[in-house]
């Protein structure tokens, strides 16, 4: 995901900045749905740009993801299973400029907005 993310942001000569946050989102997203096997089957994005947004669409069957506002406490970390799947959510939040996950009978869509 990370090399496919940097190849169209050359070929759409986006701001290094902002393809270099919307890499390192997608780098998290597909180590931790890996990692924690989220994903039962492909995973699959779409990318729209132009010269104010770039969007990135995630499509995969799976757990969802959640994207909280704070990090797990150290405790939770060591306690709670769903605590990893979190904290790489917050990380990924912080590269977004806006995120939203949807979920329905398993089927999970996540939404990346990165301001240009």
């Amino acid at each position: 995901m990370f090399e496919f993310i940097e190849a169209q942001g050359n070929s759409w000569g986006a701001r290094p900045e902002v393809i270099r946050k919307a890499a390192s989102a997608l780098s998290e997203f597909g180590e931790v749905v890996t990692s924690l096997n989220l994903a039962t089957g492909k995973i699959k994005a779409q990318t729209s740009f132009d010269e104010f947004n770039l969007d990135i669409t995630v499509y995969y069957d799976g757990s969802p993801m959640s994207f909280p506002n704070c990090v797990p406490s150290k405790e939770e970390l060591l306690t709670d299973e769903t605590a990893y799947t979190r904290l790489a959510g917050y990380l990924i939040s912080k590269y977004v400029d806006k995120i939203r996950s949807e979920s329905e009978d398993g089927k999970c869509t996540l939404y990346f907005h990165f301001n240009h």
